[in-house]
């Protein structure tokens, strides 16, 4: 794919009801091995992110109509992925498979407070990386929680992906703690230890 040389992109938040398909294929992108010891099917799991994520939780990137970034963040007030919750998982799933999904979907639940916007994950199509679009949805993270007068923006990175905690300190986050996984959580999620960091908005 070639990227034309005056391409606008152009950031929102929230995200078009006809892009919730292609939300879920980015997403699942680049997080989709996070969640495949929860939901392996790959078609089960597209279609169960794009029913359940709740969008007014998402900033997106766009260019000629087309969703070249996403990112999701969790308030308060709910989060990008607040859809895949045990009813919904049994729904979509079944009875099992879904009880499956939402006990190791519950290790990555979050714990918020009414100060912090946590990002759930920042991910950029890879024809469009190196472009700057990443900052640029950090960016968008970063106002839109200033404006809702929060303090912090945190978030979570797993030990292996060194490449992504770079990007954040270059942006000024900063590590607070790191969780090791016990052994058999290890096995499941594929890692070891994750870090939080955190960006003070002052």
């Amino acid at each position: 794919m070639t990227i034309p040389k005056y391409a606008i992109i152009e950031y929102y938040h929230g995200l078009p009801a006809a892009l919730r398909y292609d939300a879920a294929l980015l997403y699942d992108q680049a997080f989709g091995a996070k969640i495949t010891r929860a939901v392996p099917n790959r078609v089960k799991r597209i279609h169960l992110l794009a029913q359940t994520f709740d969008t007014a939780f998402a900033v997106c990137a766009l260019s000629g109509g087309h969703l070249i970034g996403l990112a999701g963040f969790q308030t308060l007030h709910g989060s990008l992925t607040n859809g895949l919750h045990r009813e919904a998982l049994q729904t979509h799933l079944g009875y099992w498979e879904g009880h499956w999904a939402d006990r190791i979907l519950s290790w990555y639940e979050h714990e918020n407070t009414h100060d912090v916007l946590a990002i759930e994950g920042i991910v950029v199509h890879p024809h469009w990386r190196g472009l700057g679009i990443g900052t640029a949805l950090l960016n968008q993270l970063r106002d839109y929680a200033c404006h809702q007068g929060l303090q912090t923006l945190q978030l979570n990175v797993i030990n292996r992906n060194t490449e992504a905690r770079r990007l954040y300190e270059r942006y000024g986050f900063v590590a607070t703690k790191t969780h090791s996984l016990a052994y058999y959580r290890r096995w499941l999620l594929g890692f070891e230890a994750a870090t939080t960091m955190e960006l003070s908005l002052g």
